[in-house]
């Protein structure tokens, strides 16, 4: 289970890994490791602790390759926002650049994922949710991509 300490010191490993990686690296291979968990089964996948793990660094992963997209097209936007991963997503909503399903969607698998690392039935949560979070994770990924590329082509 991730503690805040541990969250940070991952988030600063993952941060510079993506230094050397592109975006788009980083996150398919953070999102294999969550791929991982759908060739188990659930009994499997519960008894597997080194793949739960796998799938949390997966899930991680993806999510600050996210934020970091976030961060980016925050920047290239000129949206005023706080640092936080919730903050940069309504500052994106509130400006027009992030339509409200994805919002949703976004903050619900997010919120979900954190309570997940702090549940004893974290394989569980895991597993019964893997390919909405991973769904989810894509999309909103994928849609801030589009927009950070359409404000370069402005910029």
């Amino acid at each position: 289970m991730f503690t805040p300490k541990t969250l940070v010191s991952l988030k600063t490993v993952q941060r510079k890994k993506l230094l050397t990686l592109s975006r788009e690296n980083a996150f398919w291979d953070a999102y294999r490791r969550i791929e991982l968990g759908l060739s188990f089964s659930e009994e499997e996948f519960e008894k597997r602790e080194d793949v739960i793990k796998t799938v949390e660094s997966g899930i991680e992963g993806c999510i600050n390759v996210l934020e970091i997209s976030l961060e980016e097209l925050v920047k290239k936007a000129n949206i005023s926002s706080g640092t936080g991963f919730e903050e940069k997503l309504w500052a994106l909503a509130k400006a027009g650049l992030l339509p409200p399903l994805l919002l949703n969607d976004t903050l619900d698998v997010y919120r979900y994922v954190k309570n997940a690392q702090k549940s004893q039935k974290r394989a569980l949560m895991y597993y019964t949710a893997l390919v909405r979070i991973m769904e989810v994770i894509e999309a909103c990924w994928k849609y801030v991509e589009k927009e950070i590329a359409r404000f370069s082509q402005l910029n």
